[in-house]
């Protein structure tokens, strides 16, 4: 149910638990020549092999990717993909 006025967007347990997903969905195209979905273990594997080549062929520093920049860097890449795509990143 969803009520307006003072308990505007209130949405009952039952609801919400079968509408939304446990975990987010991820899309990319690295593991695949189109846009897919992507499991995250699959995709920590892919990652892990590209950094490490990279450092080793330009830094002696082991590099780590955290689960909350994999999806970042995902919606970069979606966006920068797009036909005039541009983002603003800031911090």
């Amino acid at each position: 149910n969803i009520y307006f006025g003072e308990n505007s967007l209130q949405v009952s347990q039952d609801e919400a638990a079968q509408g939304i997903p446990s975990k987010p969905i991820l899309y990319g195209w690295w593991l695949s020549q189109h846009y897919a979905p992507v499991s995250r273990q699959a995709l920590s594997k892919f990652l892990s092999a590209r950094l490490r080549v990279f450092y080793e062929e330009e830094l002696d520093v082991q590099l780590v990717m955290f689960d909350e920049a994999v999806d970042h860097v995902l919606r970069i890449d979606r966006i920068l993909r797009q036909p005039m795509g541009h983002v603003l990143l800031v911090g």
